[in-house]
């Protein structure tokens, strides 16, 4: 059985939000959608993947939730006009076009790439896949440190 990914999708813009949820929950992703930046701080604490959000949040924007997203290894996809790219991708995140055919389009591949890359658990652990394996179990425990020889309390 495999876990599925989960994905916080913030966008308050009605027609890309069906959009992208679609396009989310056909590439077989658990999607949970906001509308305000708001109501995302309430799922920044939940078990998360992967973060897409549009920039125009209101009077707060997707990068700040980026941001803190980011000192937690989660990755972050910010849709954007194309103004925005550069400081986007200064902020680490990746930059997904504002037309929703075209953000509908790349996603899946951006999804993925960044679920599955380099930065993710599934990356630096090949043997993770949401729950333990014998991989996993193999990994010896490091002792508690009353056992320790040579450690003083």
């Amino acid at each position: 059985m495999s876990v599925r990914r989960r994905v916080l999708l913030v966008s308050p813009t009605t027609p890309l939000a069906k959009t992208l949820s679609r396009c989310v929950r056909h590439a077989g992703y658990e999607v949970t959608v906001v509308t305000t930046f708001q109501a995302a701080r309430a799922y920044l604490n939940a078990p998360l993947d992967l973060l897409i959000t549009e920039l125009k949040l209101g009077e707060s924007n997707g990068l700040q939730l980026a941001l803190r997203l980011a000192t937690t290894g989660i990755p972050a996809i910010v849709v954007a006009e194309k103004a925005f790219e550069h400081e986007v991708q200064q902020l680490g995140a990746v930059w997904l076009a504002q037309d929703t055919a075209a953000a509908a389009d790349e996603l899946p591949a951006l999804m993925a790439r960044l679920v599955q890359g380099p930065g993710s658990t599934h990356g630096v652990y090949s043997w993770y896949a949401g729950h333990e394996t014998d991989a996993a179990s193999s990994i010896s425990p490091i002792p508690p440190p009353e056992t320790t020889p040579g450690l003083r309390h």
